[in-house]
């Protein structure tokens, strides 16, 4: 209920009404009712300026108004102008004019007369249409401003499926302009071979159905390109038919093409796997999941049989434990070979030999097994026949040399035959067999070739050649060539030198299937390269890439240890070394160079094999710079966060600050991460000058500590460092090295400044080896380094000085003359005091500290309980401010001494109160002579009251008399009692002044007695200054003018001022009246009036006589003048400044003067403007009531 009253009391209504009595009575219906009427208007132009100054939340408008405006007319300009609600009040209209005001939406219409009950309902109902109207455009404008900015395409279409509105989206997403399809139907923008689809859901959501959650149609853009988008619809219904639908779209187009390219290498791999010659298997849990058809007729099997088997059913008993082994320790993360041979059971139970190339994958979500498995048990018997058939030809007396049939490369030349034509051996395999042709007519790559063709031809080729040694000799040899299949070569020569030329004799190394994995490496993540003789011949992409190479060309043939970090050449000889003997290098680190020279860290295991019968190296490698670069970064923190805990370790040791700095630099200097010097040293700054001062060091020369003891602000790289505020550098001894002596060695330097609020208070000098590399990573280290150190030193600095100020602090507070404790807040014991206190109570401080102050100085069990105790502890504790008694202690033997107590709080750094100062200082003899004072002032005050009432007397009954002389005087000079001569007159005219002098004196003789008692009464109201000074200055003015003196008024508008109106004129008029008097014929007299946001300021300066600075401290002591002969000269009282600064003094203002002598003088006195008169009467006798109760 109170809540809407409040809501009511908010409700500022501005009633429109010509008639000044009917708008006064609405105006307190209203108000009765409890809404706030700011104002009312009586024309349309007032109401529409009310409006704007007020912001009503209603208007209350008589439709006819008196003007150029009636209210329809100010209705309508309120109403578009401010969106003020308007409800219009009328006893009767035309019928125009109703339609008038039905077109300004009014909120709605009050007949007049009316029922207060009418009113309220009315304006109810209008405030409560109005906040929902307001609710319902906020709403509408957050819906707008969601639509606009929404990334999808936002759109509603009419019945007939025109499109009635596009959201900014549309743009961006189609090119169009949203223009160019507004007003247009959706057909137009659709795919052709979509729109029978999207007409039948049209016609579907037009029946009021939902669509389906989503779906797709292809949408023509500005470029003529279909974007394919993601729809959902749904149909607006009012009243039970749908008037429209609302439609959202996407743009799937790249969803949609990522998903078709997915599905094409899906496509593709599967074609891959399933067309494969060799067997793809995926091993998970033991059992087969996957096998493809070459897999599962190398073993027998249909796919469908072998699916879900045990692998182990398929090992053959002797090779069983062995694969068996391997399968688990891979499992478990072991490293195992990932190639091998073994025996494989087949279905009709027979064994066949098999190539398995196996490795670890992640088969939904769990770690499986997957390989290929190639049959070589044909292979196999082919490799024994052929190592029988080389035996045989090993030992044959003749040459004999095979030659591939596809081109004509020696693959093989028995000893013989190397020794006839004096080759080395193996040297022939892999050359042209044209090399040993000796040239004639014929070039030997021509007599290679017919040699070929009747091969080809017959199968067989005999006859005599004409051939030539390595060392150019020639020989004729009877060569019997013929054609054979070879089990690994395919298609060859044979061919048998007899008798002619030594049998060239080599073997060529059976090849590694190089295709069986070539696919697998390239497309591996993994860097993989071969190099043979510590020659790069083969690298996949991914470790062209790691080498930063872009073609296979630019790293085939380079030297294994030009693509090696120097760092690690020696590392890599000794595995080479040792993998030419078959040991496999395990996973380790390296660095390797890559084509621009920049190093790249790298994870890499390598594997001996042999390649094109020789021996080589199979290395498997990742690149881990990141991971390396974030392990040295944490490595690097940790290690700079152990010296920042050395460095805090140091300073928390309770040593002196030289000592400190000694300990820093000796544990900067030993630092074993850190490439410096085990040398380097702090030095200070001067207090009192820009001079570095040597404070501790570590292994400097002697000279240096001589030369370098101080060091001015810019000298040398130290001063430099000082000066710059940065860290200096340098990696050799430059000329920026100021300071040389005798004996000095080649060095670098990083000079780093300890920097505090902007200046340099030291520098830290390190000492590198000559050559150095400026390292950003060792600069951070040492800023960290000088930020923690400065700490250190500042904290140092300040417990240093902290130790001074408390032994400063003690010797202060025992040789103060007031006794000190200090107090817990919350146990209300005693924590500290000082030798006043103790010996005040006579006690040592063992006996008190950890004691209640009430049982230490009061000798009572209780602590004290407010109001009845006065407890300025509690009092302190409970404000949280400083706080002043007066109180009883208990001292020595019991001995009741008066103390003044001073208690203050104690604040922790949550602000809470944790302890209280309390100061008591013995003021027992200051009471004894207070009470005397008291006597004697009682005796004043009487005889006080006695003058004051003698002079009340006196001046009362002086003034009685007077009146009646006045009067009679000025009818005498107005001639009722007859002609008045000249010389008459002037007698007369000196009498009457001397009695309005004489009058005046007892009024300020009055006034002075009155304010000294303390019965003037101040009649406090507020006032206008300004009226108040224009006044006193109006009134002036005949009596400077008869004096022939300017007066003048130089005023500014001040606030409304609280004061006795009467009383600050009558000091006003008093100054001015002075100024009139000291001021001779001719003179001039300013009165200024200004102010500021506390009080206002009256000045009145004079051009007079002026005043002594010695005298001017009298002028407002009551009877006071500078000399007797201004009052003789000048008649004055010496009252009249007395009185204004009583009366000034009473407002809370403060008067005084500014004079010299024959300058003139300026009196000013200011007035606050919210000044509250204390009045009440203080109890001298509240010291007397506290010793009594402590008593």
């Amino acid at each position: 209920m109170n809540r809407g009253c409040d809501i009511i009391a908010e409700t500022r209504i501005l009633v429109v009404e010509d008639e000044a009595i009917v708008a006064e009575d609405i105006r307190r219906t209203l108000k009765n009712m409890g809404y706030n009427v700011p104002s009312t208007a009586s024309s349309g132009e007032e109401a529409i300026k009310k409006v704007e100054e007020i912001n009503p939340d209603l208007v209350l408008m008589d439709i006819v108004l008196q003007g150029k405006m009636d209210g329809v007319e100010t209705a309508r300009q309120i109403t578009s102008s401010f969106n003020t609600p308007v409800i219009y009040l009328t006893a009767h209209s035309d019928k125009r004019t109703l339609e008038r005001a039905k077109i300004t939406d009014p909120f709605g219409y009050i007949i007049k007369p009316f029922k207060e009950k009418e009113l309220k309902m009315a304006i109810e109902i209008a405030l409560f249409k109005y906040g929902t109207e307001k609710v319902l455009r906020q709403s509408e404008e957050r819906y707008r401003n969601l639509v606009d900015n929404a990334k999808d395409v936002i759109f509603t279409l009419s019945i007939d499926g025109t499109i009635t509105s596009l959201n900014p989206s549309f743009e961006t997403t189609t090119g169009w302009s949203r223009s160019d399809w507004l007003g247009k139907t959706f057909p137009g923008i659709i795919h052709p071979d979509d729109l029978s689809f999207a007409m039948e859901i049209f016609q579907h959501v037009l029946l009021g159905e939902v669509s389906p959650s989503s779906f797709e149609l292809r949408v023509l853009s500005k470029s003529g390109v279909f974007v394919t988008m993601d729809f959902v619809v749904t149909p607006q219904v009012l009243d039970g038919k749908v008037v429209k639908v609302l439609g959202i779209c996407r743009d799937i187009t790249e969803r949609k093409r990522a998903e078709e390219a997915l599905k094409i290498s899906e496509e593709k791999y599967r074609t891959l796997i399933e067309n494969i010659q060799d067997g793809v298997f995926i091993i998970q849990d033991a059992r087969i999941q996957f096998a493809n058809e070459a897999f599962a007729r190398i073993a027998g099997y249909t796919v469908e049989e072998i699916t879900g088997k045990d692998f182990q059913e398929l090992i053959a008993p002797e090779d069983l434990e062995m694969v068996t082994d391997r399968y688990r320790r891979r499992q478990a993360g072991d490293e195992v070979p990932k190639e091998y041979e073994f025996r494989m059971l087949h279905k009709d139970g027979k064994k066949i030999i098999v190539n398995m190339n196996v490795g670890l994958i992640n088969y939904h979500g769990r770690t499986a097994s997957m390989g290929t498995v190639k049959d070589i048990t044909e292979s196999k018997r082919a490799e024994d026949k052929m190592r029988f058939q080389s035996q045989i030809i090993e030992i044959m007396a003749e040459g004999v040399i095979l030659i591939r049939a596809s081109d004509g490369i020696i693959v093989y030349a028995n000893p013989t035959f190397e020794q006839m034509f004096g080759y080395k051996p193996g040297e022939l395999v892999g050359m042209d067999v044209s090399v040993i042709n000796a040239p004639t007519e014929k070039k030997p790559e021509d007599v290679a070739a017919e040699i070929k063709e009747v091969l080809n031809k017959n199968g067989e080729w005999k006859g005599e050649v004409y051939n030539i040694r390595k060392d150019g000799t020639k020989l004729w040899c009877h060569a019997n060539v013929s054609t054979f299949e070879h089990p690994e070569y395919g298609n060859v020569w044979i061919s048998v030198h007899e008798d002619i030329t030594e049998n060239k004799q080599a073997e060529e190394a059976l090849r590694e299937s190089e295709d069986r994995y070539r696919r697998l490496v390239d497309f591996s993540t993994f860097g993989i390269a071969i190099h043979c003789d510590r020659k790069i011949v083969y690298a996949n992409p991914a470790a062209l890439k790691i080498f930063g190479a872009t073609k296979p060309e630019e790293l085939i043939g380079k030297s294994i240890l030009q693509l090696i970090h120097p760092d690690y050449h020696k590392i890599v000889k000794e595995r080479i070394g040792k993998q030419k003997h078959g040991e496999t290098a395990h996973l380790m680190e390296e660095k390797f160079l890559r084509l621009d020279g920049t190093s790249v860290d790298v994870e890499i295991v390598s594997i001996p094999f042999t390649y094109m019968g020789k021996q080589a190296m199979y290395g498997i490698f990742q690149e881990i710079t990141e991971r390396k670069r974030a392990e040295e970064e944490i490595q690097r923190r940790a290690q700079i966060q152990a010296s920042l805990n050395k460095l805090l370790q140091i300073s928390l040791e309770n040593i002196s600050l030289e000592e400190i700095l000694k300990k820093v630099i000796d544990h900067l200097t030993s630092i074993p991460w850190l490439a410096l010097e085990s040398a380097g040293g702090i030095w200070m700054a001067d207090d009192d000058s820009d001079v570095l001062v040597l404070k501790a060091q570590r292994g400097l020369p002697d000279s240096l500590q001589t030369i370098c003891a101080r060091v001015p602000f810019g000298r040398c790289i130290c001063g430099q460092a000082a000066s710059s505020g940065k860290i200096e550098f340098a990696n050799n001894i430059d000329e920026h090295h100021e300071n040389i002596y005798q004996g000095i060695t080649p060095h670098g330097h990083y000079c780093v400044p300890l920097i505090s609020s902007g200046r340099a208070i030291g520098i830290i000098n390190l000492y590198l080896k000559e050559g150095h590399r400026r390292d950003e990573k060792e600069e951070d280290f040492l800023h960290a380094i000088a930020d923690v150190l400065v700490g250190m030193i500042q904290r140092k600095q300040v417990e240093e000085a902290l130790k001074r100020s408390s032994e400063f602090s003690s010797t202060v507070l025992d040789s103060m003359n007031d006794a000190l404790c200090i107090i817990d807040a919350n146990k209300l014991s005693i924590v500290g005091a000082n030798s006043v206190f103790l010996s005040e109570i006579g006690l040592s401080e063992e006996d008190v500290i950890g004691r209640t102050c009430y049982e230490t100085t009061h000798h009572r069990p209780d602590p004290c309980k407010p109001p009845n105790d006065v407890c300025p502890l509690l009092e302190t504790v409970k404000t949280g401010k400083h706080s002043l008694v007066e109180h009883l202690h208990c001292g020595k033997d019991g001995k009741k001494i008066y103390v003044e107590v001073s208690t203050s709080p104690i604040l922790d750094e949550k602000g809470r109160i944790t302890r209280v100062v309390h100061v008591s200082r013995d003021i027992t003899e200051r009471k004894l002579a207070e009470e005397r004072l008291k006597q004697a002032n009682i005796e004043l005050k009487k005889a006080d009251e006695l003058k004051t009432q003698f002079l009340s007397v006196v001046s009362h009954e002086l003034r009685t008399p007077i009146t009646p002389m006045n009067a009679q005087l000025q009818m005498i000079l107005a001639g009722y009692f007859g002609d008045v001569t000249e010389n008459q007159k002037k007698s007369l005219e000196m009498i009457r002044r001397n009695t309005t002098r004489l009058d005046r004196l007892i009024g300020d003789v009055l006034d002075i007695s009155k304010l000294e008692a303390g019965v003037m009464k101040f009649d406090m109201a507020g006032a206008n200054l300004n009226e108040i000074v224009e006044n006193a200055v109006e009134t002036m003015k005949i009596q400077a003018w008869d004096k022939n003196l300017k007066l003048t008024l130089k005023e500014e508008k001040v606030p409304e001022i609280t004061i006795d109106k009467d009383r600050i004129t009558q000091v006003i008029i008093n100054l001015i009246n002075n100024a009139i008097k000291f001021t001779d014929t001719g003179g001039a007299i300013d009165v200024e009036l200004s102010g500021n946001t506390d009080y206002a300021l009256v000045k009145v300066k004079d051009n007079g006589i002026g005043i002594k600075k010695e005298d001017q401290g009298r002028l407002f002591t009551p009877f006071q003048q500078v000399d007797s002969s201004y009052a003789r000269k000048y008649e004055g009282s010496g009252l009249g400044l007395a009185i204004c600064k009583r009366i000034v003094t009473h407002h809370g203002g403060k008067i005084w003067i500014e004079s010299e002598p024959g300058k003139g003088s300026t009196f000013q006195f200011t007035i606050p403007y919210n000044y509250k008169i204390k009045e009440g009467i203080i109890e001298s006798n509240l010291f007397g009531k506290v010793l009594e109760k402590e008593a």
